[in-house]
């Protein structure tokens, strides 16, 4: 059995699909702009918000600075010679 379809009705099933997919690719766009877009911009303002309201003292950064400058002298230390050292493990 054949099913033979003119070109009125093809046309037409085209139409049909393609409007299908604009309006599911539509959807996932505002899925996307809602999701990545506006909600980050709402969350922001939130917590700006938060901060101003709550924050009982300001951000003090010396203290952020003291701990990285901490950080980076005790990276920049040598390693001890380790050949030096006596070994416990070896017998008397």
């Amino acid at each position: 059995m054949r099913v033979r379809l003119t070109l009125g009705q093809v046309y037409r099933i085209s139409i049909g699909v393609s409007a299908a997919c604009a309006l599911l690719i539509a959807a996932f766009g505002f899925f996307f702009l809602y999701r990545y877009l506006y909600k980050t911009i709402t969350e922001t303002e939130y917590i700006v918000n938060l901060q101003r309201e709550y924050a009982v003292e300001p951000l003090n950064f010396q203290i952020f600075k003291d701990l990285v400058a901490g950080d980076k002298e005790r990276r920049s230390r040598t390693e001890p010679n380790w050949s030096a050292s006596p070994d416990p493990f070896r017998g008397y």
